[in-house]
């Protein structure tokens, strides 16, 4: 029965064996039509894919900087380098598409199933040599890789372009190579600019590596014997002065671009706890609850504004690391979840009980080291307002799957040590657990690529892919002016249209998107006032704008409206007759 097989777990080849089958249904399920489900690029996507097509074609991004700078301003939201370099040079063997853009994404996610393991052994070292824990540094790595393969948060966003993906696979690798570096010095150092790679990816990860990258080395400090206590203490120092030196002098360029302070301020704009107007009415709510209160000392301590202002970020914090969001609702946007499961599958909710309790018992500086990186994961999805944040917060992945891998291997291990004495019991245990775990996983899948697609279509821009490819198939001899068009649709242009993108040469960097309101015939912000009865040309607009067409005297033919279910999506295209 189940349990007979779990004895395989000594064996280093059968373990290998059942890794690399744990790596293959990570690849299935991330591979699996990604291109098309979801079932259409959001607009940051689609952006990445129109620079990539630019620098393929000329080198240059579409405001026509060099393909090497380290802010590309894209459409006025500032993105890093990294992931456009990555998916410019996947595309460049197998073509720019949706699936190569989503490709880098997708195997970052195989990737971090392969390194969540590796963390896990490695941390499985500083467990004692005993028997029960030769089976749980077997069982441990492998339910870990498993957690992360079949975790909705995980494949998600595996399946799309989003750079904090990738930024969290950079930082898990750093993190790796920095507690095997005990024997390899110069691992040290690989690690240290992977992290710094991390935070040429996704922006908010330099608050965020340097609190993870602390805690490995406090838990190296911890862990590791040594005769030379004092030579340990220097040493920790020593890797914490210079990997965050490294850190510092690694991102001075950065600071250096000209897009960098125009990126700050965006970034900074967003309603969060720290922006001006959320500071400033907690001030005010301060010194209301002071003067109701009485104003003794007791009260301004008890209601000054910093105690409000970190009461605000508890509550934040809570709501990231809820069991509503961990394992029953996840984050409500659908390009960040399904609406209908949590982050991580509902079978896993005791598996995390029993790892952190188990953790807590028996290495609590482990437990406290992996509580403070979720903590620090969780930071970027908990200053801004809008919470929870399942993009802001995936740092926060491996962590938790750490959690939950140890809380199975705790599990396996009792299953096989009452197995002599209470076989049918722990046969029905072990049967019960794995349908559940099928159940909940099945369930996810299904709902993902079956229900998720229209459920979700509004979320991925569908509309604007439908409208795009309605003029691809319109006589472009003709100018077209396109009425109250979707913001920023000039980007699906230059993503999908068979322009020649070798116009864009020569053009001056600007960061105004507006510059490309009008390309060769295309006019994409056009108004009605502006059309012309007795010019001819091709016109696309919504339904609802129909009778003010016509009510200026423009006699519309070959009317053909956009094949769409889409609430809202009624574009039409139309000529006008002189």
């Amino acid at each position: 029965m189940i349990i007979a097989t779990m004895s395989p777990f000594r064996n280093k080849k059968f373990v290998i064996a059942v890794a690399v089958m744990i790596v293959l249904l990570a690849a299935a399920v991330r591979l699996y039509k990604l291109g098309s489900i979801p079932v259409a690029l959001y607009i940051d996507e689609v952006a990445m894919l129109a620079d990539v097509k630019s620098v393929l074609a000329t080198g240059h991004d579409i405001h026509g900087n060099n393909w090497y700078q380290l802010i590309y301003p894209s459409y006025g939201d500032y993105k890093l380098p990294v992931y456009i370099w990555l998916v410019t040079a996947v595309s460049s063997v197998i073509g720019a598409s949706d699936f190569s853009l989503r490709l880098v994404s997708a195997l970052a996610g195989i990737g971090t199933v392969i390194i969540a393991g590796l963390l896990a052994k490695e941390l499985a070292i500083y467990f004692s040599n005993s028997n029960k824990h030769k089976l749980i540094s077997s069982v441990f790595p492998l339910a870990t890789m498993f957690v992360v393969a079949i975790s909705p948060w995980s494949v998600m966003f595996s399946r799309t372009g989003f750079e904090g993906h990738l930024a969290q696979f950079f930082v898990w690798l750093s993190i790796y190579l920095i507690l095997t570096s005990k024997k390899r010095r110069w691992l040290f150092i690989l690690g240290v600019l992977f992290g710094v790679l991390s935070v040429y990816t996704y922006y908010s990860v330099r608050f965020v590596w340097p609190v993870i990258f602390v805690s490995t080395l406090l838990l190296q400090l911890w862990y590791e014997p040594t005769k030379h206590k004092l030579a340990r203490l220097f040493s920790f120092i020593a890797k914490i002065v210079l990997g965050l030196l490294l850190l510092f002098v690694f991102l001075m360029p950065l600071e250096k671009s000209p897009y960098f302070v125009a990126s700050e301020q965006l970034r900074m704009s967003t309603d969060s706890i720290i922006s001006f107007e959320r500071y400033s009415d907690i001030v005010i709510r301060s010194n209301d609850l002071i003067k109701q209160s009485g104003a003794t000392l007791v009260d301004r301590l008890i209601f000054h504004r910093y105690f409000l202002w970190l009461k605000d970020l508890s509550l934040n914090y809570s709501r990231n690391l809820s069991f509503d969001f961990l394992f029953f609702s996840g984050d409500s946007n659908l390009r960040h979840g399904t609406g209908a499961h949590g982050v991580f599958l509902l079978a896993f909710l005791p598996f995390l009980l029993i790892g952190l309790i188990s953790l807590l018992r028996e290495k609590p500086v482990l437990a406290t080291a992996l509580f403070i990186m979720i903590l620090a994961a969780l930071l970027p999805a908990s200053v801004p307002m809008t919470t929870p944040h399942a993009l802001r917060s995936i740092n926060a992945l491996v962590p938790f799957s750490v959690y939950i891998g140890y809380g199975i291997a705790i599990f396996v291990n009792s299953l096989i040590t009452l197995y002599e004495y209470h076989r049918e019991k722990v046969i029905f245990l072990s049967i019960l657990a794995l349908m559940i775990v099928i159940f909940t996983a099945f369930d996810f899948f299904h709902y993902y690529f079956v229900i998720y697609p229209k459920s979700s279509s509004k979320s991925w821009f569908a509309c604007e892919q439908k409208l795009q490819q309605l003029i691809s198939s319109r006589d472009h001899s003709q100018v077209l002016a396109l009425l109250n068009s979707p913001k920023n649709f000039f980007l699906w242009y230059l993503a999908y249209s068979d322009i020649n993108l070798k116009f864009l040469e020569g053009k001056k960097s600007r960061e105004d998107s507006q510059s490309y309101l009008s390309i060769k015939n295309i006019v994409f912000d056009s108004s009605i006032s502006e059309l012309n009865k007795d010019y001819k040309q091709e016109i696309i607009f919504k339904g609802i704008y129909l009778s003010q067409i016509e009510d200026k005297g423009i006699i519309l033919t070959s009317i053909r409206p956009i094949n769409s279910e889409e609430k809202g999506c009624d574009y039409m295209l139309a000529q006008t007759q002189p």
